[in-house]
């Protein structure tokens, strides 16, 4: 099978590498679709091997995201081969730019009737992210400031914040005010303002944190850039795989709640151009890496 790789010392490259058997609670999927990260190209640089997370000779792999069909199961894996499956892998050494993947069955997630695989393959990552760092943010209690609230994450965070009863206000360009207004939060186009809790989605920093009102909570989201302060609570979120949490994070993709956005293709052999088209800015919505 085909996957795409980085050796140290190299850049990012298909490779040849056999299909993985399935273990026991594993499914083997199929790949259709992967979504392109920002994560992708801190890997693509080598930055798992330069952060620790793994050895200094680790073979990398490229991609988070997935979506495609279940060919396998092994025993335990509860899991009927021919269902459609989204998820995300966290491991740096296995690669959704990928033809096949094995990862346990309960990180998976049926893709619901209606959504189509490419459009499912830009949901897990981002919105799991979105769901597991409201969760830091505790019980909806006032005010709740969401950075870059038309990206990715931004995106789905702010409608799972208005639906669990936060007061939300989005910082976006002015060109998006309209459709946080649609999804329930007010626009903000300056940063202004004090608030209960942040999202720093866009990352932003100790300007986001100052917005803080004493003793409210500020959320990263790449975990080591939360400011350090004892007047706030400043946390980060790790996002981690959860088939059951995706699962309810698809159902309300089915609802309208949630929309992921594909802004372009890619096939496999040209997923050097997916990840220059990803790491644009300012473009919105999510470039997908098809795998034929």
């Amino acid at each position: 099978m085909q996957a795409v790789h980085v050796r140290p010392g190299g850049v990012p490259a298909i490779v040849e590498i056999p299909v993985p058997d399935p273990r026991p609670g594993e499914v083997l999927v199929r790949i259709a679709a992967a979504a392109v990260n920002p994560v992708d190209a801190f890997t693509a640089a080598g930055g798992p091997r330069d952060a620790g997370w793994v050895g200094p000779d680790a073979v990398l792999g490229l991609g988070w995201d997935l979506a495609g069909e279940v060919v396998a199961a092994g025993d335990g894996a509860a899991i009927t081969p021919g269902t459609r499956v989204a998820a995300i892998v966290a491991d740096p050494a296995i690669a959704t730019f990928a033809q096949y993947v094995a990862l346990p069955a309960a990180d998976v997630a049926p893709i619901p009737d209606g959504i189509g695989t490419v459009d499912a393959a830009a949901l897990p990552l981002a919105s799991l992210t979105a769901a597991q760092a409201l969760d830091l943010a505790g019980e909806p209690a006032g005010d709740l400031l969401i950075t870059g609230a038309a990206g990715a994450v931004g995106g789905f965070a702010v409608p799972l914040a208005v639906r669990a009863g936060w007061s939300v206000t989005g910082l976006a360009r002015s060109s998006d005010a309209e459709g946080l207004r649609a999804l329930g939060a007010a626009p903000l186009a300056d940063l202004a303002g004090g608030y209960d809790a942040a999202l720093d989605t866009a990352s932003i920093g100790e300007p986001v944190a100052a917005t803080v009102r004493g003793g409210g909570t500020y959320i990263a989201v790449l975990p080591g850039t939360e400011p350090r302060t004892d007047r706030i609570r400043s946390v980060a979120v790790s996002v981690r795989a959860d088939g059951a949490r995706l699962a309810s994070l698809f159902d309300l993709a089915a609802q309208g709640v949630l929309v992921p956005h594909v802004r372009a293709t890619v096939p496999l052999a040209r997923f050097d151009e997916a990840l220059a088209a990803a790491a644009m800015r300012g473009a919105r919505g999510k470039v997908v890496v098809v795998v034929a």
